[in-house]
């Protein structure tokens, strides 16, 4: 026999596929049809939802780190579909996104802006294991990107320098020590930054150029390092030269 007949409200005879399974049973399924059980799922949810809704609330709650595990479970099991589909919303919603960031500019930015305060070490962690894991890709997006966007990168750089430049002059000074290879094991690059936010901190405040100088110049084998750097007044290092 594989049919059957529905003991709820629609009454009719349906394939054995359409009723649940159930051990108990003599034939081994349930005497309530799928769609039947369906609507009084619906019916049921409709009449205590406000009850359902306050313990779903409750159990999240008291569960976010297996909630998280479970996420990221899932998405190390499912990644290529997830990109997949994504990719696919994004390309169907293009124009709607679109038109609701521009909209919502100024809400966007002050939200990603609060995220990032409070997550400011972790979005860096995880940048920068991304950036270890993928960095020959990476590289060759931003030479690529570069070639494409000569001008607007050119832009970007110029802006960025201008509101880091405490940042932009450690670069330099490290690309710099790199090409002459006169940067040892033990730099510490955190403390040698130290020195170029000083610097710019001096200038701001003083209203007078401050500059990082190597107390050994580069040209004559000082090293970039730490305990090769102090800061001085524009005016200082530029009579200083390659003196030591």
């Amino acid at each position: 026999m594989n049919t059957k007949i529905c003991t709820a409200e629609c009454g009719q005879k349906k394939p054995l596929s359409q009723f649940p399974k159930r051990k108990s049973s003599k034939d081994g399924y349930r005497g309530t049809c799928k769609s039947c059980m369906n609507i009084r799922s619906k019916k049921s949810y409709q009449k205590h939802k406000d009850t359902i809704l306050v313990k779903h609330a409750e159990w999240k709650v008291n569960n976010q780190d297996r909630i998280k595990e479970r996420s990221k479970e899932y998405y190390k099991e499912n990644k290529k579909y997830i990109a997949a589909k994504n990719a696919e919303w994004y390309e169907e919603n293009k124009e709607a996104r679109a038109a609701y960031c521009l909209e919502n500019k100024e809400v966007i930015r002050a939200r990603r802006g609060d995220y990032y305060q409070k997550n400011k070490e972790k979005l860096g962690a995880y940048a920068a294991a991304y950036r270890q894991e993928n960095k020959e890709s990476m590289d060759a997006y931003q030479v690529v990107y570069r070639q494409e966007n000569k001008e607007s990168a050119a832009a970007y750089n110029a802006r960025w320098c201008k509101a880091n430049s405490d940042k932009c002059a450690a670069k330099k000074a490290k690309r710099r020590a790199k090409k002459l290879n006169q940067t040892p094991p033990d730099a510490d690059f955190k403390l040698i930054e130290e020195f170029y936010k000083e610097a710019r901190h001096l200038t701001e405040t003083t209203g007078v150029s401050h500059h990082v100088d190597h107390i050994k110049p580069l040209d004559l084998g000082g090293l970039h390092h730490q305990d090769n750097l102090q800061v001085l007044t524009a005016e200082e290092n530029l009579r200083k030269g390659n003196k030591y």
